[in-house]
């Protein structure tokens, strides 16, 4: 089933481009590295991800980051491991690789178990977690799951295509249950999804190439990034109402990804500069004056005014 929602651009004034004045950006650098890729963020700040071992990313390892500190998630006999959801617990999810192969680990504050999907099945990629313990992740050939105490339920969006063994891919989930994440609806065309109470939404940013979305909190804000003919960038949803997130240190190509999201409404990611590898970062609200009784007054006439216009524009569209 899917749904469709409109809102209409009398209320454009919503939208704003995130600077020092409504974040504080936070960069997050694994000492070495040649890149940081934050992926989760819990409510305590603590940040789940990515780091390429040299600047040729030759390597890759997951870490977690609390208080100033790094700690790399890589267990005997793994050859690689990618750092992906955190939830309020300290519990995280990633996926590993050996000589013979691969599946999934979650990190229970250091303890590391492994697991595979249905019949055994290790090529899958778990990529989040919500306080219940659920897991959302894909299969490496196909679409996505969510794993609830060992019970695999296929998550796959209904306008989706598998090309390139890629599909639905599932990214959050929050405690409700709700699921994003991003599919792929023509060869190398990317959409966000939402999946609640058995409907799923498309979310695509107005004007994008490409939309992915990346996590959820249980406030219902939802995030990620999305593409355009002048770069990337990051954005938070928030009933509606879209707020592009844009580090101040990204390159002259717009190069930000938001990775994930916390009740806080912090969010987490990384940016390309214009030297130097990939950066990860957070990006913390900054709490702003709400508006008065009058200032809300005129901007109620102003939507109403739109209306009656029959304003053909959206400010965010969800086909």
């Amino acid at each position: 089933m899917r749904t469709k929602a409109t809102l209409v651009a009398g209320l454009a004034f919503w939208v704003t481009a995130a600077s020092a004045d409504t974040f504080t950006f936070s960069d997050i650098i694994v000492p070495g590295s040649g890149s940081t890729m934050p992926s989760g963020i819990n409510d305590a700040g603590t940040v789940s991800g990515t780091f390429c071992i040299d600047p040729l990313c030759s390597s890759q390892e997951a870490f977690r980051y609390s208080n100033g500190s790094f700690t790399s998630v890589l267990s005997t006999g793994w050859t690689q491991s990618f750092g992906y959801g955190i939830n309020n617990q300290g519990r995280s999810v990633g996926q590993y690789y050996t000589t013979n192969g691969g599946g999934g680990f979650l990190d229970n504050n250091g303890s590391l178990s492994t697991f595979a999907g249905p019949n055994g099945n290790g090529g899958i990629s778990p990529t989040g977690i919500n306080d219940s313990g659920a897991i959302v992740g894909s299969y490496a050939t196909d679409n996505g799951f969510v794993d609830e105490n060992g019970v695999f339920t296929d998550v796959t969006d209904p306008n989706a295509i598998i090309f390139d063994s890629q599909g639905t891919i599932p990214v959050g989930i929050n405690d409700s249950g709700a699921i994003v994440g991003f599919y792929q609806s023509a060869p190398f065309t990317w959409n966000g999804f939402l999946y609640s109470n058995g409907v799923y939404t498309t979310i695509n940013v107005p004007g994008a190439i490409d939309t992915y979305v990346s996590g959820i909190n249980n406030m219902g804000q939802i995030a990620g990034f999305y593409v355009n003919s002048t770069g990337y960038y990051g954005f938070i949803d928030t009933g509606g109402m879209l707020t592009t997130i844009a580090d101040p240190n990204s390159d002259i190509y717009n190069q930000t990804f938001v990775t994930g999201i916390n009740d806080n409404g912090e969010v987490v990611g990384y940016y390309l500069a214009d030297t130097g590898p990939d950066t990860g970062f957070t990006a913390t609200p900054v709490a702003t004056p709400e508006p008065g009784s009058a200032q809300l007054l005129a901007l109620t006439f102003l939507a109403i005014g739109a209306l009656a216009r029959g304003y053909p524009g959206r400010l965010f569209r969800v086909r």
